[in-house]
Formats: structure tokens, sequence, C-alpha cells
């Protein structure tokens, strides 16, 4: 999960999310080895990559608007395709973050999904994803965590 927060909440997002969260809930260090059925936060001031079975933390260059970047999290999933199945989400949030490795997942076999303008706080980075590619799922955010849940 890549998360556009400030640190100082970060922890009690994690904290929060692991209450309610059936699976269990890790904040990302580096090299973290990635367990079935689990959920990996990135800390926000990094960038972070899956390779294989891990993930890694990366340092961040100077064409990294967002951080945590999504658009990278999406595209380092590429590599998992098609060994693995992949859903990428996309929630509320300012901005495109997410839209352009979106689309290069969903033109992979990956499924996506983007929150609907009828729950998202904030509609850019899920409108910007279904203007990158208008084959994605929209869902509102109930029906997402109920997706979620069964796959």
């Amino acid at each position: 999960m890549a998360q556009h927060m400030n640190s100082n909440v970060m922890e009690s997002f994690t904290t929060e999310l692991s209450s309610i969260s059936k699976l269990p809930l890790h904040l990302v260090e580096d090299k973290t080895k990635i367990e079935p059925s689990s959920i990996y936060i990135c800390k926000t001031s990094s960038k972070f990559s899956i390779q294989s079975d891990s993930i890694y933390l990366d340092s961040l260059d100077k064409e990294t608007l967002y951080t945590p970047s999504i658009d990278a999290l999406f595209e380092s999933a590429l590599g998992c395709l098609p060994q693995y199945g992949v859903t990428a989400v996309i929630l509320t949030g300012i901005g495109d973050d997410g839209s352009k490795g979106m689309d290069l997942l969903y033109k992979k076999g990956a499924l996506c999904i983007a929150e609907s303008s009828e729950s998202a706080k904030v509609y850019g980075m899920p409108k910007a994803a279904y203007e990158q590619n208008q084959n994605i799922e929209i869902m509102h955010i109930d029906n997402i965590a109920k997706y979620l849940q069964n796959v």
C-alpha cells in the first residue's frame, strides 16, 4: 500500500488499519519478504519496488514528485505478472500518481480498480486513472472493500 500521507500520522494510520483488518499488516522495512494474504505499507518518505518475493526501499530521485510513488510501485509489480495475480487499486487523492502504472498493469493482465466519484473525497487520482484507461473497474469504496475480502 502506497499512501500519500504525512509521516507524523502514518504510525497511527497503520495501527488503526491493523485493528480493523483481518489480514496481517506490516510497515515495510528494506527487503521485506512478501507473505501471502498480507498487507504492506510503505513509509511516506521513500520509494519502493517489488522484486520477486520481496519489497525493497529505493532511494528517491529528483523526478519523484509523490512519495511514496504509486506509479513506481505499480510499474515494479509488472515483474510479478503473469506468475502472480496482481490487483491494483487507486483511492481518493489529488493528482495523477498511479494512473500510468495502473494502465501498464491492466495491459499486462492485472485487475485494476479505481474508486468511484460517488465515494472518493477527492476524485483526482481515480479520475486520472480512468482517463488513462477507461477499461479499468470503477467501484464505490464499500464495494472495493467487499471485493478485496474475497480475493
